[in-house]
């Protein structure tokens, strides 16, 4: 992936920056793991459905870290292409962070 950046885009860009330093603490779950991410690395076409196979609610990404982290990486590991749910979490980021940078909305 490459960026062109001109005068325009570059303060574009600067702002969505400076609207990732506040942290992505609080980003929806739906959003971090959006449509188009699970049906990429699993079986199902949204977030919900994904979970809704696991035992307990699963309401936010910071209620999964609550659980504990074998549990958690267990499910993972079983119904998606991720190993643990550390890996998973670190792509949606990353996915999340190149999308905000370059549109600057969240993604769909």
């Amino acid at each position: 992936m490459s960026f062109h950046l001109n005068r325009s885009s570059t303060g574009h860009f600067i702002k969505n920056v400076k609207s990732l330093s506040n942290g992505l603490q609080g980003i929806p779950l739906n959003v971090l793991l959006n449509d188009h991410f699970i049906q990429r690395c699993s079986f199902c076409r949204d977030v919900s459905e994904f979970f809704s196979g696991y035992e307990f609610k699963v309401d936010s990404a910071d209620m999964l870290d609550e659980f504990p982290k074998q549990q958690i990486d267990d499910f993972i590991a079983q119904h998606s292409d991720y190993l643990s749910w550390d890996e998973m979490r670190n792509q949606a980021v990353k996915e999340y962070i190149l999308l905000h940078l370059a549109r600057g909305n969240e993604p769909s």
